[in-house]
């Protein structure tokens, strides 16, 4: 039972993780195209959003493919959130690169490469505090008993004693 509540936590976060990932595109996409931040969009380059949900769907699969290779989804016991923020920017780095790669041999009509500078920071950003704030929960529902197993452990004085001398 314990194996299956992990599978279906590991999924949640696959699911978290991709809503969020598109979130950050999008966000990306305003302040690039909207915001227009850093630098101006050209007219002859301004492209409405929907040009760019391929290029969000690509990323989303490539980025949850290398979290997974990272370990980002395996529920390691005492690992920091720094070990989670780091795999997840590994992952987002990797990704992204990937990403801009695709782009450079498709040669697409509309592309930015500082929309993908954008949401790759902006993906870091929300999956590690998506983490920290999972890790604040989880540790406000264990001082509460919840999710903690009890455990026993019985040894016998002789045993105990049979395994010194060795």
């Amino acid at each position: 039972m314990f194996e299956r509540h992990r599978r279906l936590l590991s999924l949640g976060m696959v699911l978290v993780d991709a809503l969020l990932i598109n979130l950050a595109f999008f966000i990306a996409y305003w302040v690039r195209y909207d915001l227009q931040w850093f630098r101006a969009v050209d007219p002859a380059y301004d492209a409405p959003f929907r040009v760019y949900v391929p290029f969000a769907l690509v990323l989303t699969a490539l980025l949850l493919i290398a979290y997974k290779l990272n370990g980002v989804y395996d529920q390691r016991r005492g690992a920091s959130w720094f070990d989670e923020a780091y795999s997840i920017l590994s992952g987002t780095t990797t990704g992204i690169l990937i990403m801009v790669a695709i782009t450079f041999f498709y040669r697409p009509r509309y592309y930015s490469r500082l929309l993908f500078l954008y949401a790759g920071l902006l993906i870091i950003v929300l999956l590690g505090l998506s983490r920290l704030v999972r890790s604040l929960l989880w540790g406000w529902l264990r001082r509460r008993g919840i999710g903690v197993e009890r455990v026993l452990i019985a040894v016998s004085y002789t045993h105990l004693r049979a395994h010194e001398t060795r």
